[in-house]
């Protein structure tokens, strides 16, 4: 229930932050990256931050030096507070260090919008490779429920601090990490790269000499060194690896022919992000066959729809056996005991009937044009 309601929230406060930006500061907004952050991640990540829990319960309860036992509550709550922001900056600091870890964590630093969103784009492994760290916490004696709070304070906080809106706040910057500490960790441009490591406190970074105060006179640069211009999820999280077959030109000359709409993406994506939600809510109680079919369509209607995002002609094929076929059995599997889930995957269908007469009308353009269009505009 806890990821359920924190989702909601997460989605609420990127909504209200885009509707803000849009219509009140008449900004430009790129909603296929803001498509391609918060269908970064999605349900692959939780389920391996539900494994993630539960090597740490295994570690905490089997090999625990127990030094927080004899400890008041309070203390032990405190003690966490800074020693897991300490764990994080060591995480955070070392993934972008080691070439392995960066494969990772670059998928964080794709994106270049900052935004709200930007604070929901995470590598489908990211909860592997930074686990290691927070074990530390389960060999000191950390219980797993006061790990678990801790962590999502510490994690909402970081994704308040990717905010487009909010500028320097003085009298925080002395304590804590703000928006402005950590555009300037998102600059790819000297003097930023590779600063500002810290999640929540600003003092880890003060004491280790990796911060790096904001420079009206320097504008921060956003994104990666030679980045793999893409809003596919597929190739956002396993870029590199890719990029050992062919380069970014040659692949986007392999798989671009046809861009769906970005009404069509942006929709699909919201559909896909209500399905998680429900699966959220009723994973403890739905039966294992259950879990592992809804899971897949969520799972590949999220590859799907960040291939059409990026004009990769297989994901209209994996759109409709993902969507129209398998949303069929799973109607006819599992009518009796759902209902939002069920008017979701009806929607599912509904859009990818739509992304079809899309595909059509821009073929007939095509046909009498001559000419593919390899991206969307977007949204002004």
């Amino acid at each position: 229930m806890g990821l359920l309601y924190g989702n909601i929230i997460l989605l609420l406060c990127v909504s209200i932050e885009l509707g803000y930006i849009h219509f009140f500061r008449k900004e430009s907004i790129d909603f296929n990256d803001v498509t391609a952050n918060i269908n970064s991640g999605h349900i692959l990540l939780f389920i391996f931050r539900s494994l993630g829990l539960a090597v740490y319960y295994y570690v905490w309860n089997n090999f625990s030096f127990g030094l927080t036992e004899t400890w008041p509550e309070w203390l032990t709550w405190l003690f966490c507070i800074f020693a897991w922001d300490l764990c994080y900056y060591w995480s955070h600091r070392l993934h972008h260090h080691f070439s392995v870890l960066w494969f990772v964590h670059q998928v964080h630093h794709q994106g270049e919008h900052f935004n709200l969103s930007l604070g929901l784009r995470n590598s489908w492994y990211s909860t592997i490779t930074s686990l290691p760290f927070f074990l530390v916490l389960a060999l000191l004696g950390i219980p797993l429920e006061i790990f678990i709070t801790i962590s999502a304070i510490h994690y909402f906080i970081q994704f308040l601090n990717h905010s487009h809106l909010i500028r320097k706040i003085p009298w925080l910057d002395m304590i804590f990490i703000t928006p402005s500490d950590h555009r300037v960790h998102h600059g790819k441009n000297d003097p930023y790269k590779d600063t500002n490591f810290g999640g929540t406190f600003v003092i880890w970074d003060k004491i280790f000499r990796t911060f790096q105060p904001e420079m009206a006179e320097t504008p921060v640069e956003y994104g990666i060194p030679n980045p793999i211009k893409t809003t596919n999820t597929l190739v956002i999280n396993n870029g590199y690896l890719f990029g050992r077959f062919f380069t970014p030109q040659q692949g986007r000359q392999l798989i671009k022919k046809y861009t769906a709409s970005i009404y069509l993406t942006v929709s699909g994506c919201l559909i896909l992000f209500g399905l998680l939600l429900c699966y959220l809510y009723k994973e403890q109680a739905m039966p294992g066959f259950e879990k592992i079919f809804l899971f897949s369509i969520i799972f590949l209607g999220t590859i799907a729809n960040g291939g059409l995002s990026d004009g990769s002609r297989w994901a209209l094929l994996l759109s409709f056996l993902n969507n129209i076929f398998l949303g069929t059995v799973y109607l006819i599997l599992f009518w009796d005991v759902m209902l939002v889930e069920g008017i979701l995957i009806t929607l599912l269908m509904v859009h990818t009937v739509l992304l079809f007469f899309d595909y059509f009308l821009t073929q007939n353009r095509i046909s009498h044009s001559g000419k593919i269009p390899f991206s969307s505009p977007g949204i002004k």
